[in-house]
């Protein structure tokens, strides 16, 4: 099964811009939806967890949840190689992904990547 990956722990507008294109393209393309939560204790990643289950929920979306702790671009080629990702959802303004982050995984991902607003 195909997933779908949106990022962020802080349902800012930003991250609810890429939860909100995840789901949407989950929902399309009748995915797994997988969202990462950037989380370095277990309270951090159930508040992170709570808020987008909460609001994913309200549209409709049952995603399924991973934590990860020190994403970089190396973390999210692994995970989105690992779950045959069909489209890696990323908030344009991602503290993971600088200028030179981003153009790393640009040239190494295996599938579409997707920059929400």
């Amino acid at each position: 099964q195909r997933s779908h990956s949106g990022l962020g722990a802080k349902l800012d507008e930003i991250a609810r811009g890429a939860l909100a294109v995840g789901a949407m393209l989950a929902e399309q393309q009748q995915a797994q939806l997988y969202v990462l939560v950037s989380a370095e204790d277990d309270e951090q990643y159930a508040a992170g967890r709570a808020r987008a289950q909460q609001w994913l929920g309200q549209r409709g979306a049952a995603p399924r949840f991973l934590r990860v702790t020190g994403l970089d671009v190396d973390a999210l080629l692994r995970i989105a190689q690992a779950r045959r990702a069909s489209c890696l959802v990323v908030p344009q303004q991602s503290e993971t992904l600088h200028t030179q982050a981003l153009a790393r995984l640009l040239l190494r991902i295996e599938c579409p990547l997707l920059l929400a607003k």
